[in-house]
């Protein structure tokens, strides 16, 4: 599980609009969220080396969002540009909705610790949020591992 905090921007063309914004001509949103991304995945090792282990990662994660925050830019029937912001702290769930795809390695830093570098990408399956955007994601995961107990060779 990971609790994350997003903040993107979209042209209108990427948000489909609700309530009374699908009566005017977006031109840009800019917004965050907050979300619980709950992911399913598969590892698989490619090679293990006296210190060093290399893998591919590949699933699907579902989105449990617990707050919006969208400013919506637009032209209005006037002919204006205009803005106006819509919030919401009301739960969403986008469960099985993004697909994960990942490689890395971990290097052994002594008998019981190991450090992880991850690179990602998430691409969605189906719009989330208030504007049903794809928000497609990549980044990179770093993490340290530390076994407890007896150690054993891998």
């Amino acid at each position: 599980l990971t609790y994350n905090s997003k903040n993107y921007k979209a042209g209108g063309k990427d948000v489909t609009p609700k309530g009374p914004m699908v009566y005017y001509d977006i031109d840009k949103i800019e917004g965050g969220c907050s979300m619980i991304d709950i992911p399913l995945n598969i590892r698989y090792d490619l090679g293990i080396k006296t210190r060093s282990r290399y893998f591919i990662s590949a699933g699907i994660s579902s989105y449990l969002m617990d707050k919006e925050d969208y400013d919506y830019f637009f032209y209005n029937n006037a002919g204006y540009y205009s803005e106006r912001n819509w919030k919401t702290n009301e739960n969403s769930s986008y469960l099985f909705s993004i697909l994960n795809f990942s490689a890395g390695v971990e290097k052994q830093l002594g008998s019981r610790l190991q450090f992880q570098a991850e690179p990602y990408l998430k691409v969605p399956v189906q719009g989330v949020g208030h504007g049903e955007i794809r928000l497609n994601s990549f980044g990179i995961n770093l993490g340290l591992k530390y076994s407890f107990g007896k150690t054993g060779k891998r």
